[in-house]
């Protein structure tokens, strides 16, 4: 799970490294901005089960 939340941090909302780290250490980080990532998240793994559906119906 916790790589998926940095791929979505990495990936969906454009942080550098530092700054998905900065992300996971910072004990400020508001309730607002943690349900808006793992709204990021959940979407991510919908996406990837969706593909997963879609490979395994092609067999």
């Amino acid at each position: 799970m916790i790589v998926r939340q940095i791929r979505a941090l990495l990936y969906d909302q454009g942080y550098t490294i530092g700054g998905a780290r900065q992300q996971f250490n910072d004990p400020g980080t508001g309730s607002t901005k943690l349900q808006s990532h793992q709204q990021v998240v959940i979407s991510q793994l919908i996406s990837d089960l969706e593909e997963v559906l879609s490979l395994l119906n092609e067999k």
